[in-house]
Order: structure tokens, then sequence, then C-alpha cells
């Protein structure tokens, strides 16, 4: 399982105001044993595993690898689901 924490972003206006800033974000992945990307968590740094705070994607490979397939849990992007239950919740 791999942790990356992902800078924040910003955009601004034509005098170089903040119109909008995203928190920086963890990321946290489980691959199979062909290295094929199962599950993508992503939370504010410092989240515990166990902790309802998780946006989480799962991902359907064809054989070559080929991502045919990515759905979220509970069928939405909310940050609200528990990464260590990851394999259990339900996607769409």
């Amino acid at each position: 399982m791999v942790t990356t924490n992902l800078s924040t972003s910003q955009r601004l206006d034509a005098n170089g105001r903040v119109l909008h800033e995203a928190p920086a974000l963890m990321m946290r992945q489980e691959v199979d044993g062909n290295n094929y990307i199962l599950y993508i968590g992503l939370a504010v740094p410092g989240s515990a595993a166990s902790g309802a705070v998780w946006q989480i994607r799962k991902f359907t490979n064809n054989a070559s690898g080929v991502v045919t397939l990515v759905e979220y849990a509970d069928g939405n992007n909310l940050f609200d689901n528990i990464w260590s239950s990851r394999t259990t919740l339900s996607y769409s």
C-alpha cells in the first residue's frame, strides 16, 4: 500500500487573488499481484485508515491492466468512507 501527499492547488484571478483553494490530500492505493490498481483513497493528511473521512474509488482492470471501470464507494465522491473497510463497501 502506498501513501502519498498531494499538493494544494490554487486558482487565481487576473489580479492574483485566490479564487479557490483545495486542501492538500493524502492518497492511499492498493494494487494486486500484477501491480494493477484496485483501490485509491483520498483524505486529509494525518487521517486514520479507520476514520470515516475517505473518498474511495474501486478500479476494474482487464487482463492487460487497462482500467475498464471506476466506481465510487456508496456510489458518490463524498469523503465519508473508511479506508480499512474498502473491500466490503458497496460501489457503483
